[in-house]
């Protein structure tokens, strides 16, 4: 039986410290793959960098690299098969800084294959490597653990308990620049909508959701936006989202900034509570809070691009329109224009905040439906049962194409 190794630049000891750092999401994105991996033979996460085998037998042993491509050691190159997510619409296929990693046409030609989460990531592979070059597109399997919450009735009102740091419109800090870490019990009702980002990753729009929400309910006392911020630094995280919002005059809808680590109990509240999950990138390579969120049973308000093609439609999601401008490869420091990206409309965003609330409100049928319709159409999309089928079809196409 083949023996599987899973390998992410960061581990347990140190991501919490990694939020909103280079990569961090691949850790999480391994943990869910840990859980699957055992059900196709011995599974062993590594702790140090990976070295290739003095022979190498993919019926032996199989290297999952949770990392982008160019960020695999060269002494694992030929040997780990690159677990990645990309949200633009062309593949680094030009070298730089004398690393040929930074083409990512050297790395999967010298790769066994490549799992990535989307359809959009695998067609941009396939166009710049061909179709016979194994690749398969497996998106975390995490419907297991959300699923059940859909049963859970919706409530009015809620709490959710945080141990971090909280700026919340209603009460605001009495010091916006230097907000302090509490223990407190936050009470909610109405609708609410929560987007789960790092706010210093260019691609969130997350001034363009605050505004647009504001812009749709300044006068709405029933609806509340959370920004559940994924960042390990206080003054790049609620701070600097804060000293953006303390800037936009008076209003009476509610935001509320949390950046905590949320234990198991308190994610599955705020999931629980929240009425809509948002999401407004520019580009997305899979989303985990979008599949968590839905898997769930919650529907969204996202566009419909890049790997949300693959699970943002009309019964599920109040789709935000948008637009495409010429971006460059996140890595590459020359910044040359190569690729495209998609940033939402903000009047589109702003009227899907109207729409969805006027559903969530006053057609209690149709938000019911959209909210069955997430749930089991991410059962067929992200359930272990399905991909471990899947899983099982790209490891025999990898052993068939390198033998």
């Amino acid at each position: 039986m083949t023996k599987f190794r899973l390998y992410a630049t960061h581990n347990e000891g140190n991501v919490r410290d990694k939020l909103g750092k280079s990569d961090y999401s691949y850790w999480f994105v391994l943990k869910y793959f840990e859980s699957l991996m055992p059900h196709l033979g011995e599974t062993e996460v590594l702790t140090d960098s990976p070295v290739r085998p003095a022979e190498l037998d993919l019926n032996e042993e199989i290297l999952l690299a949770f990392t982008p491509p160019h960020k695999i050691p060269n002494e694992a190159l030929r040997y780990a098969i690159p677990v990645f997510a990309w949200e633009f619409d062309t593949i680094p296929n030009e070298s730089w800084q004398d690393d040929d990693r930074n083409n990512w046409y050297h790395v999967f030609r010298n790769s066994p294959g490549s799992i990535t989460h989307c359809q959009f990531s695998a067609e941009q592979v396939k166009n710049e490597i061909g179709d016979d070059y194994p690749i398969a597109v497996i998106p975390a399997p995490l419907w297991d653990k959300y699923a059940p919450l859909a049963t859970r009735p919706r409530m009015d009102n809620w709490t959710l308990s945080v141990d971090g740091y909280v700026a919340d419109s209603w009460s605001p800090p009495a010091d916006a620049e230097h907000i302090e870490k509490t223990a407190s019990n936050i009470d909610f009702n109405g609708v609410v909508y929560t987007f789960v980002f790092n706010p210093n990753d260019g691609r969130k729009q997350w001034t363009e959701a605050v505004t647009a929400f504001i812009a749709a309910h300044q006068d709405n006392t029933n609806a509340t936006l959370i920004l559940k911020l994924i960042q390990s630094d206080p003054v790049l995280g609620v701070n600097a989202v804060w000293d953006v919002i303390d800037h936009l005059g008076e209003f009476d809808c509610r935001i509320v900034a949390i950046q905590s680590h949320l234990e198991k109990d308190a994610y599955d509240q705020l999931i629980a509570g929240t009425t809509f999950a948002l999401n407004a990138s520019s580009g997305e390579g899979q989303c985990l809070p979008l599949l968590e969120f839905m898997s769930a049973g919650t529907p969204a308000v996202a566009p419909c691009h890049t790997a949300m093609t693959d699970y943002i439609f009309p019964n599920t999601s109040f789709i935000v329109e948008n637009t495409k401008s010429w971006h460059s490869w996140p890595h590459d420091p020359r910044m040359l224009l190569r690729c495209f990206r998609f940033p939402v409309v903000w009047d589109s965003l702003r009227t899907a905040f109207l729409d969805s609330y006027k559903v969530a409100t006053e057609d209690s049928v149709r938000y019911e439906e959209m909210s069955q319709n997430a749930t089991k159409f991410m059962k067929d999309f992200c359930s272990e049962e399905v991909l471990l089928q899947k899983l099982k079809e790209f490891i025999a196409q990898v052993k068939s194409y390198n033998s």
